[in-house]
Formats: C-alpha cells, structure tokens, sequence
C-alpha cells in the first residue's frame, strides 16, 4: 500500500469494499461452521451408539456363556441318568428271566395264578351248596394250592422287585427325557444370544465405519472453518488500518482547515486594524470579527 494517505473518497470506498468482504466471509464461515458442529453431533451420536451396542454385546457374550455352561452341565446330569438306565435295564432284564424261569411251567408255577385260583374256590365254597364229598375235594384242592403258593414266595418276591424297578425306571426315563429336554433349551438360547452377539458386532463396524467418515468430515470442515477464519482476521486487520487512515486524514484535514481559517482571521484582523488607524468606521461585521480572533487566541 502506497506511503501516501490517501484521499478521504478513496479511503472511504475502500472501507465499504472491505466491509462487504468482513460481511461474506462471515456468513461463509457460519455456513461451514453449521456443516462442521452437524457432522461432529453425528460423530457422536455413532459414538455414542456403539458405546450401547458394546454393552450389548458384552451381555450377550456374558449370557451366551451361561447358557453353554448349562448345556455342558445338563448333558452331564443326562449321562449319569443313561448310565443308570443303563444298570437299571441289566437288572429288570436279569429279574424278568429269573421271573419267567419261575413260571412258566417247567419251574414254580406263577404265584399270583395260585392266589386267584384259591381265591375262586373259596368264594365256591361261600356262595354254592354242595355235598360234603364235594365241599371236602375242594377244600383239599385249596390246601394243596395254599402249599404251592407258599413254595412259591421266592417268585412274588422276584415280582415286586420287578414293579418296583419298573416304576423307578420309568421315573428314570421321564427325568432323563426333562434333562434332554433342558439340554435343548438351553442350547437353544445360547444359539440366541450368540446371533444376537454377531449381528450387533456387526452393526459395530458398520458404525465405526460411519463413525470415521463422519470424523474426516468434521475435520474437513474445521480446516476450512480455520482457514476461512484466518481470512477473517486479516480484512478485519486491513479494516482496521484503513480505519486509521481515515482518521489520519480527517485529523490532518481539520488541522488544514484550522490553519487555513487562522490565516483569513489574521488577514482580517489586519484589515480591522488599518482601518482603526486610519480612524475608518468599524462595521458590527468588523467587531464580530474582532471577537472571534480573540476568542480563537484564548484558546490556544
């Protein structure tokens, strides 16, 4: 910029040109700025979304885990439950041939037979009339029976083990078939919990992704925010200097004016007093005059 001060006219168009820039470069930097703070709010709200998604996929882990522990805990409770299955079948199986070989005929015969047969002729005996020779037959046969049932007491014996191993075996099935049935479920719901983790994983990298674009962005948008910032300052600083020119040339234009002023007063004064010694009329414009050439002497 040239030494010399400038004219007031040109300064003045100057400034307004300056103005206008101060003002576009302002409204362009509050356009970025709007674009940068967006882009930084989406940042975080990614952010802050992954932060949840984590969490979530940690409870998931954390349950899916459980779950398994279950599932190796239950097929282990169903393993002891087939094992002694296992020995309880060997068992009612080794009763039921010691069973059969009791009764069917080529060893002692079946005692729940005999029972019901006694039975029958007793109530024969209760409710028919007969001769004594017959009532006497039948009473021998009952006696006969009676000595068979007792010989047989080995066998109900055999009997009664075998319901009640039968009754324990199918108390046996029915917990082995809740314990499979647990197994499954539990499978089931670490299968659950372990989608569950890999589709949020998933939505994690989605939104890291997301995440850094969004960052680039705003750091995009922060440097030409600077940059344009930057620009900014320096009109403002250039308004500043042409301000001060201004003021420069108004200063030295009133020190101007003010001399030029004090020399027409002097002018004038001299005039008022040659008239004065000529012994002229002084006018009321002359006197006036007289008052403010005194008037700017007392001031000085």
């Amino acid at each position: 910029m040239p030494n010399k001060v400038k004219k007031n006219t040109a300064l003045t168009e100057e400034i307004t040109t300056i103005h206008e820039g101060v003002s576009s470069t302002k409204k362009e930097l509050n356009e970025i700025d709007l674009q940068k703070e967006a882009w930084y709010k989406k940042k975080e709200e990614y952010g802050q979304e992954i932060v949840k998604l984590i969490q979530e996929v940690k409870n998931s882990k954390n349950k899916r885990n459980q779950f398994t522990k279950k599932v190796k805990e239950s097929k282990s409770h169903r393993q002891d439950f087939a094992s002694v299955l296992k020995n309880k079948i060997d068992e009612l199986k080794k009763l039921k041939s010691e069973l059969k070989s009791t009764s069917d005929g080529k060893g002692k015969p079946d005692p729940f037979a005999i029972k019901k047969d006694i039975e029958r002729l007793e109530s024969k005996i209760e409710t028919e009339v007969m001769s004594f020779d017959a009532e006497k037959k039948i009473m021998k046969e009952i006696n006969r029976l009676k000595k068979d049932f007792d010989s047989s007491k080995e066998t109900i014996t055999v009997w009664k083990k075998v319901r009640s191993l039968s009754k324990e075996l199918d108390q046996l099935r029915k917990e082995s078939n809740d314990s499979h049935r647990l197994v499954q479920d539990h499978a089931k719901h670490s299968q659950v919990m372990h989608e569950t983790m890999i589709t949020n994983s998933k939505k994690i990298d989605d939104l890291k992704k997301k995440e850094e674009e969004a960052y680039q962005k705003f750091f995009e948008f922060k440097q030409k925010f600077n940059h344009v910032n930057d620009q900014l300052k320096e009109k403002l600083n250039e308004l500043k200097l042409v301000n001060k020119q201004v003021d420069r040339v108004k200063t030295d234009s009133k020190k101007q004016k003010r001399k030029n002023e004090n020399i027409l007063l002097k002018d004038r004064e001299s005039e008022i007093n040659e008239k004065i010694k000529n012994k002229e009329k002084i006018t009321t414009e002359d006197f006036l005059a007289l008052q403010q050439i005194e008037a700017r002497k007392s001031a000085k």
